[in-house]
């Protein structure tokens, strides 16, 4: 049987309580970060308008969206107030917005959500912001958290909407 040298013992258990807690922490963090994600259940804020300039946030144009599921792996994005298909995203396209609408859809857990479930209502606000309500669970996804073209992904749906 071969011994260690006494420096090696000496060090193996530091390295082993070193990297408990690095696992420790990450889990924590991952966590943290899941909690805090940026659906919310309240209004838009106003940015960064001063006290003095500040305006009450308006909604400029709200649209009730659904999507349907096509043949193919398609994804139609349509007007819920006249069934117009305002957008239909290729398999390989709309990265960003089916993953929100799949994790919308997750959230939806009752049955009757699932069998008849609300339209979302996507709203443009007078600050320029964009933000995405399920109103079958009350979440709100500012969209603009996600990178200016992400969230024009969903303007582009506003613009189709009243282009027609």
């Amino acid at each position: 049987m071969t011994q260690q040298p006494s420096s090696q013992r000496s060090i193996t258990p530091w390295v082993l309580a070193g990297v408990g807690v690095l696992a420790v922490m990450l889990a924590a963090g991952v966590y943290y970060l899941g909690a805090s994600a940026t659906a919310t259940r309240s209004a838009p804020t106003q940015g960064d308008a001063s006290p003095a300039d500040a305006t009450p946030v308006t909604a400029v144009h709200t649209l009730n969206l659904r999507t349907e599921d096509r043949p193919g792996g398609y994804l139609a994005v349509l007007d819920a107030s006249n069934d117009r298909v305002l957008q239909v995203l290729a398999p390989s396209e709309g990265g960003f917005m089916r993953t929100v609408v799949r994790i919308i859809a997750l959230d939806r857990r009752t049955e009757a959500e699932k069998r008849d479930p609300a339209p979302l209502l996507l709203t443009r606000w007078s600050n320029g912001h964009l933000t995405l309500e399920d109103p079958a669970t009350g979440l709100r996804y500012e969209l603009n958290a996600f990178g200016s073209t992400n969230a024009a992904a969903f303007g582009q749906l506003l613009d189709a909407a009243r282009d027609s």
